[in-house]
């Protein structure tokens, strides 16, 4: 797809010592099916894997060494590169300044090794320090803000006077109303007539028995009861 596009695709692969040789292979080998459509480029440092990787890319690779560090624009043109490549803010671009790039072409001392882990350092605490900072308070959340704190205490002075809480009302209870006697029926008023007529007939009944005392007395005669005659009555047969 490459070759038909007649585009070029170039893999760069740094610290290339720590790739596994098999997976070079590969790369060349992939490389080599897309008729110059592919490239790949490894960075390594002068040791004994980038010896190994040297040996398995073959006499076809092309090698170039750098025999002397980056020069102090070297190293500025490096770091904007790289700076443009990630797509970093202009807030974090701005943090390279000529100061910040020249004190890391001192201490990197020109190596692209050093450089790329000394600028990535600085990168980094320049990007903490804009996620962590805090952003100015809002005025017009002010008021809101101030009226959720906590009152002063007694101990401090305050600009007002706070007026005393008026005393809760208490409310009277409201008057249980007594119940209202329970109108007499028709039925129960002539009953109670009926038992009035009762007592008064009994009542004069009893005022001769009351005046003259009983006519008759009651004797016993063996089992039988016999009702003995009083003084001035004559007995019967």
């Amino acid at each position: 797809r490459l070759g038909r596009s007649r585009a070029t695709l170039v893999l760069l692969l740094d610290d290339a010592g720590s790739i596994p040789l098999p997976t070079v292979r590969r790369l060349v080998a992939l490389a080599g099916d897309t008729d110059g459509a592919m490239r790949v480029v490894l960075f390594a440092a002068e040791d004994v894997r980038t010896a190994r990787i040297l040996e398995a890319l073959g006499a076809d690779a092309l090698t170039l060494r750098f025999s002397e560090p980056m020069s102090a624009e070297e190293t500025a043109d490096y770091i904007h590169a790289r700076l443009a490549h990630a797509g970093a803010p202009m807030a974090l671009v701005r943090r390279f300044d000529s100061e910040v790039v020249a004190q890391l072409h001192v201490e990197s001392a020109g190596i692209p090794r050093e450089l790329h882990k000394l600028a990535g350092e600085v990168y980094h605490q320049a990007e903490s320090a804009a996620v962590t900072r805090a952003p100015a308070p809002d005025p017009r959340e002010t008021p809101a803000v101030s009226a959720l704190q906590a009152p002063p205490s007694p101990s401090e002075p305050s600009g007002t006077v706070a007026s005393e809480p008026e005393p809760e009302s208490i409310a009277e209870p409201e008057p249980v109303p007594e119940p209202e006697p329970a109108a007499e029926s028709p039925a129960s008023s002539s009953r109670l007539v009926v038992l009035g007529l009762l007592v008064i007939a009994i009542l004069l009944a009893a005022v001769p028995l009351l005046r003259g005392g009983f006519p008759w007395k009651l004797a016993t005669r063996g089992a039988d009861p016999v009702v003995a005659p009083t003084a001035g009555e004559q007995p019967e047969g």
